[in-house]
C-alpha cells in the first residue's frame, strides 16, 4: 500500500544531446505498507548506463516504537551493480545518540540473482557501538538464500549468520548469539507488544522456510525481564524428531534458583496438517504486573501473581487452551471507577477452549475486608481475539465510585452500594447494568456544568446558575466504550450538595430517598430520571458575596429528574431562623409603652425561602412565619408576610 500526503511534487527535464534525465521531487509524508516517511526529498540524474540517486528524509518509521531521523541516502547504479551509502542520526529525548553509517554493493547477474556485500556497517544503538564484519556475503538465488560471515559486535556482545535456505529441509540458516542484551529488540515489535530485557546466548537454526519451517534451538536466557516483570534465568531447546516428524520444544526458566517460572514441553508437528500444536505449559508465581502495559485505561497497578497448569493444542492459527489458572494476592485497580480493589483467598478459573469460567470470586474494596463483591460469569474469546465477558457481580456494601471531577466531569464521588451489577460485552463496548441502592459514606456528585475553578466537594454538585453559561459549558467526558444504565434506590446514607454557584458558595446540602435511573452511552450523553425527596438538609444561600445565610431545607422538598440533568424540576422550602426582638413591627398591634416593652424580648422567627420549578433557574418566593404562641404577634408576622 501507497499513501502520499498533499503536496507532494516532482519535476524533471531530459536533455536528448546528452542523454542525461534530472529528476527532483519533494514528499511531506508517504507511507508504504505501514513505514512512514517524513519530508522526503528525492534529486535523480541519469547520464548514459549511470544513475545517481540522493535520498532524504527527516524521519522514517518502521514501526510505532522505532524511528530513524536525518536520514541521508545515495546510491550509484551502473551496468549491473548498486553501490549504496546510508546514514542516519537520532537525538533522543535522553541526550543520547543512535545513528548509523552503512555501505553494501549489490550486483545483478540475472532476475533470480542478486549478489549483497555490506563493506561497512557502524551503529550507535541504545548505548553500545556496532560493527559487521565487511567480508559478509548474501546472496538470493530464485527460492534460495545464502548468507556467509555476516557478524555484529560491539565488543561485548555479537550476533552472527550463516548458512543457506532453500527448499531443501538439509539446508538451514544458523543465528547464533553472544552475550546478546535483549534490550532493544522490543523497538522492532509492532505496537510495542512486550518490552524485553535480560542476556541471550545459543544458537537458532532455521530450514525450509518458503514452505514448512523447521527451526532447532538451544538458548540460555539469563535474568529475562518481559515488560520490567522478572521471569528468571533458564533454557529454550527444540530439536527436530526425524522419526516422529515433530519438533519437541523445552523450555525451563527458574527465578532465585528455586521457583520455577515457566515451563513448557511439547511437540510442534510441522509435516500435519490440522492439530500440529500439543503442549504442557507451567507457571508458577507470575507476577500480574506484566499485563499493566496491556491495560492501559482499565486496569492499573495490577499486584500479585498468577500460576497455571495449561495444554495447548490445535492448529497456530486456531489452537485451544485448556486447564486452570490460580491467581494469589491479587489487587487491581479499575481507572474509570477509581476503586482498587483485592483478593484474600486464592481463586482458580477454568479454561475450556475459547471460555474462561468464573464462579464465586470474592474481591474485597481496598477500604474494608468485610466490604465485597462476588463475581459469577465467563469470559470468551475466538483464538485469543474478540474477547467477550458477561459477569454478574453481587455487591455488599461495596465501593463502587471513588473519583473526583478531573476524572469523570459526568459524575464524581464516592459511592457504597449493595445489590447486583451485570457486566457484559466486550473491551470496545462493554455494558453495565446495575440495580443496587447507596449505603453509609455514599457521597455523590453529579455536576451540571463544568466550572473553571473547582473546589472539593463530598456531595452530588450542580454548578452555575447562569443558563446562559450552561447553554456552552456542559460537560464532556470520553465514555466511548462504556454503556451505563442504573437503577439506584438512593438512602438517608447518602449525602447530597447541590452547588449553585461555587465561587461563593451557593449551594444546598441534604439527606434523602430517592429511586433514580442514571444512563450514559457510548457518546458520553448523560440521563437522569427519578425523584429524590430530602428529608434533612442545609442551604448556604449567597448574594453578590455580600450575604451569606444557612438555611435548613424543610423536610419533603423534591428535585425531580425527567431526562437531561439540566432541565430537573426542584420544589423545596429552605428555613431560616434569627431570634430578634419584635418591637418595631407591634406597635399597630399594643396599647401602650408597658405592653411594647414585652416585645423587646427576642424570640425565633423564621424565613421562607421557596424554590419551585427549574432547578437552575428557580422561582424564588419568601415568607416569614415564628413558633411564638403570642397571637398578636403572629398576626402582626401574618400581617407583614401577606403585605
Amino acid at each position: 500500500m501507497l499513501a502520499l500526503a498533499p503536496g507532494a511534487t516532482l519535476q524533471g527535464s531530459y536533455q536528448s544531446a546528452q542523454d542525461n534525465i534530472v529528476l527532483t521531487g519533494t514528499v511531506p509524508e508517504v507511507e508504504v505498507s505501514g513505514m512512514k516517511m517524513n519530508g522526503v526529498n528525492i534529486t535523480a540524474d541519469s547520464r548514459g548506463t549511470k544513475l545517481n540517486l540522493d535520498v532524504t528524509m527527516d524521519r522514517m518509521e518502521p514501526t510505532d516504537s522505532l524511528y530513524l531521523d536525518n536520514i541521508f541516502i545515495n546510491t550509484t547504479t551502473r551496468n549491473d551493480s548498486v553501490y549504496a551509502d546510508v546514514s542516519f542520526e537520532n537525538m533522543n529525548a535522553d541526550s543520547s545518540v543512535n545513528k548509523g553509517d552503512i555501505s553494501a554493493t549489490a550486483k545483478f547477474f540475472d532476475i533470480d540473482k542478486i549478489r549483497i556485500n555490506l563493506s561497512k556497517a557502524n551503529f550507535e544503538a541504545f548505548n553500545y557501538h556496532w560493527k559487521v564484519n565487511p567480508d559478509n556475503l548474501i546472496t538470493f538465488d530464485k527460492n534460495k538464500l545464502e548468507v556467509n560471515k555476516l557478524v555484529f559486535d560491539n565488543g561485548s556482545e555479537s550476533f552472527r549468520a550463516f548458512g543457506r535456505v532453500s527448499s531443501n529441509p538439509d539446508d538451514q540458516l544458523n543465528l547464533v548469539f553472544t552475550k546478546f542484551n535483549m534490550a532493544g529488540i522490543d523497538r522492532f515489535i509492532p505496537d510495542n507488544v512486550v518490552k524485553l530485557k535480560g542476556q541471550l546466548d545459543g544458537s537458532v537454526s532455521l530450514s525450509n522456510l518458503f514452505d514448512k519451517p523447521f527451526f532447532r534451538s538451544n538458548l540460555k536466557l539469563k535474568d529475562l525481564y518481559v515488560n520490567d516483570v522478572w521471569l528468571g534465568t533458564g533454557n529454550l531447546k527444540s530439536e527436530w524428531d526425524r522419526t516422529q516428524q515433530r519438533i519437541n520444544v523445552n523450555c525451563l526458566l527458574t527465578r532465585n534458583d528455586t521457583v520455577k517460572t515457566i515451563a513448557i514441553d511439547g511437540n510442534f508437528f510441522p509435516e500435519k496438517k490440522t492439530d500440529y500444536l500439543d503442549f504442557n505449559i507451567s507457571l508458577n508465581k507470575i507476577y500480574l504486573s506484566a499485563i499493566n502495559p496491556y491495560m492501559k485505561g482499565t486496569l492499573n497497578a495490577a499486584r500479585g501473581d498468577v500460576s497455571a497448569m495449561l495444554k495447548l493444542k490445535g492448529d497456530a492459527k486456531n489452537p485451544k487452551l485448556t486447564g486452570d489458572i490460580t491467581l494469589r494476592k491479587a489487587l487491581v485497580t479499575i481507572d474509570y471507577l477509581g476503586t482498587t480493589y483485592n483478593q484474600d483467598k486464592n481463586i482458580t478459573f477454568k479454561l475450556e477452549g475459547d471460555k474462561i469460567r468464573i464462579k464465586d470470586f470474592v474481591l474485597n474494596d481496598s477500604e474494608n475486608a468485610r466490604n465485597n463483591a462476588t463475581i459469577n460469569g465467563e469470559i470468551t474469546h475466538k483464538d485469543f481475539k474478540d474477547w467477550n465477558y458477561n459477569l454478574n457481580i453481587q455487591a455488599k456494601n461495596f465501593l463502587c465510585l471513588n473519583t473526583n471531577e478531573a476524572q469523570n466531569s459526568l459524575y464524581y464521588g464516592k459511592a457504597y452500594v449493595t445489590g447486583l451489577i451485570k457486566v457484559t460485552g466486550n473491551p470496545d463496548n462493554t455494558v453495565i447494568k446495575a440495580a443496587v441502592k447507596t449505603n453509609a459514606g455514599t457521597k455523590f456528585n453529579i455536576p451540571l456544568s463544568n466550572p473553571s475553578s473547582a473546589s472539593s466537594s463530598d456531595f452530588i454538585t450542580f454548578v452555575d446558575k447562569n443558563p446562559k453559561a450552561l447553554m456552552v459549558s456542559r460537560p464532556t467526558t470520553r465514555t466511548t466504550g462504556i454503556i451505563l444504565d442504573m437503577d439506584l434506590e438512593v438512602t438517608p446514607d447518602a449525602e447530597v450538595k447541590i452547588i449553585f454557584d461555587e465561587k461563593v458558595g451557593d449551594e444546598i446540602m441534604g439527606k434523602g430517598r430517592g429511586d433514580l435511573k442514571l444512563t450514559i452511552n457510548t457518546r458520553g450523553s448523560f440521563t437522569m430520571a427519578g425523584t429524590f425527596t430530602i428529608e434533612e438538609g442545609d442551604y448556604l444561600f449567597t448574594l453578590e458575596n455580600l450575604v451569606a445565610k444557612k438555611f435548613k431545607v424543610q423536610k419533603g422538598g423534591t428535585i425531580m429528574w425527567t431526562g437531561s440533568p439540566y432541565n430537573a424540576k426542584v420544589d423545596l422550602t429552605a428555613i431560616y431562623t434569627v431570634r430578634t426582638a419584635l418591637t418595631p413591627i407591634m406597635q399597630p398591634y399594643v396599647t401602650g409603652d408597658v405592653e411594647l416593652e414585652q416585645y423587646k424580648r427576642k424570640v425565633p422567627v423564621q424565613l421562607l425561602l421557596n424554590m419551585k420549578n427549574k432547578l437552575l433557574t428557580p422561582d424564588l418566593s419568601f415568607g416569614i412565619t415564628t413558633n411564638t404562641e403570642d397571637d398578636k404577634a403572629r398576626t402582626a408576622i401574618y400581617t407583614i408576610q401577606n403585605n
